[in-house]
């Protein structure tokens, strides 16, 4: 039993959510206090959560019911290209694919990093009487996807030829040109657990180190004292960036990885090694930043793949739906009767929870992502759900729950919305990658007529 001043906390939350759900007038008629009525009595008896509600308290005025039998239609579509830089995006990720692989259901896929760098300290002079040691770029490790660790991968890296703006947004799509004479290239098996040390004796965190070729280091010794070496601005100017991109490999399912490299981390940088008339062991970097632009880009090929045919046919998603990142694919989800259903009584919707669960053998290699999004698609403008804005006790969700294999959203304000004529129930939801330009999850769910994972809409309503 809760105590009293847990429950007048509690009887707020509810009631708060009553008025923003079943109620658009200031006026709080005489059906709501009735509900207000019953309200109390459910919180004062504490036999059951709102959740379980199934049953219908005393009275003629108001009903609870429960149903999940409501239609749904579900289709996977092709993802359009996703903003996978802008000068917002940049403070709030760090990571940034590269490589390719071949999923055994998706196909192939493949990401490349373009990026700008900048300098440690202003007005750059190395001294004189210089001598080049080495130039490496060091990309620090941050995870990855797939499972073929334990081959050989081929990385390579070239200098950018056209000029990146910060003050632009580049897309999934967006290619920029580059010079087709590798400033380095190196062939590893990725440790991603070993720390590196360096002749120094400095420990570093795990990291792929890349010797790039001597005349590019001896190209950035020689700017020592000259403008190009003033600030930033000056020596974007003059060095436009990198492209890097691997090999590809991947021709067979589960050939391949794709690198999630931290270019934030510390430890991301071109280094160059060198002495002078006064020290023969001198270093100077040129660390990526924020305050640079720095994006992956991304192509799928999906031939010859279950989903390719379930883009190509729209029914298969009574089957299975396929929701990818890296601007790969996504699933609409339609209620094409949910008007209908409630046509005959009116309807306040107490809670209603969508419901995804995993294809059971989609994932004993590959993960299902950890959270998914769910938007609303108006006209082609893809806005948030009511529910993922209403925050008063309210949960949205979408997290993946490991102990029940399941993805659920509680959509409650949005179907009200559907029922009440605010929202048309003609445009569809889609399911979405969250975070989608910095992972490459994947996730294969049953669709609406999949007989032991398909979709499910829990309704708790009251008949008004």
């Amino acid at each position: 039993m809760l105590t009293l001043q847990k429950s007048v906390t509690i009887l707020k939350r509810k009631l708060a959510v009553i008025s923003s759900i079943f109620f658009y007038s200031r006026t709080i008629n005489l059906l709501s206090v009735l509900a207000l009525i019953w309200c109390i009595t459910l919180f004062n008896a504490c036999k059951k959560q709102d959740e379980a509600i199934t049953y219908s308290p005393t009275g003629d005025v108001l009903s609870v019911s429960y149903s999940d039998t409501s239609g749904i239609f579900s289709y996977t579509v092709k993802e359009d290209s996703i903003l996978t830089y802008s000068y917002s995006l940049a403070s709030s990720t760090s990571l940034y694919l590269a490589g390719n692989y071949m999923d055994p259901t998706f196909g192939y896929a493949e990401a490349s990093i373009y990026a700008q760098m900048g300098l440690s300290s202003n007005n750059v002079n190395f001294g004189s009487n210089l001598h080049l040691d080495s130039v490496v770029l060091s990309l620090n490790y941050d995870g990855y996807y797939g499972i073929d660790t334990s081959s050989s991968y081929t990385i390579n890296i070239y200098e950018l030829s056209e000029d990146l703006y910060t003050d632009s947004s580049y897309y999934s799509n967006s290619n920029h040109l580059y010079d087709n004479v590798a400033l380095g290239t190196k062939t590893f098996t990725p440790d991603f657990n070993s720390s590196i040390m360096l002749k120094n004796g400095d420990t570093l965190s795990p990291q792929l180190r890349i010797r790039l070729n001597d005349s590019f280091g001896q190209r950035l010794l020689d700017l020592s004292g000259q403008s190009s070496l003033v600030d930033d601005d000056a020596f974007i100017a003059y060095f436009k960036g990198l492209h890097i991109s691997f090999s590809t490999i991947a021709s067979s399912a589960d050939q391949g990885l794709l690198f999630y490299f931290n270019l934030l981390n510390e430890n991301s940088k071109v280094t160059l090694y060198y002495s002078n008339i006064d020290n023969d062991s001198l270093s100077f970097s040129f660390p990526f930043s924020d305050t640079h632009v720095i994006h992956s880009t991304f192509s799928h090929n999906y031939a010859n793949t279950e989903v390719e045919t379930s883009l190509l046919d729209t029914t298969s998603g009574k089957n299975k739906i396929y929701v990818q990142a890296m601007s790969g694919t996504k699933a609409a989800i339609t209620f094409p009767y949910i008007k209908d259903w409630s046509q005959n009584s009116s309807i306040a919707i107490n809670k209603a929870e969508l419901i995804f669960t995993p294809d059971s053998d989609s994932y004993s290699s590959y993960l299902p992502h950890p959270q998914l999004q769910l938007l609303l698609d108006s006209l082609g403008t893809f806005n948030n759900l009511p529910d993922e804005s209403f925050t008063d006790g309210y949960e949205f969700d979408g997290t993946y729950d490991e102990s029940n294999n399941t993805f659920t959203f509680n959509i409650s304000l949005y179907i009200q919305d559907v029922i009440s004529g605010k929202t048309s129930a003609d445009y569809p939801l889609y399911l979405i990658s969250s975070n989608a330009y910095e992972n490459a999850y994947r996730s294969v769910l049953g669709g609406y007529l999949n007989a032991s994972s398909g979709i499910k809409l829990k309704l708790t309503y009251t008949k008004l």
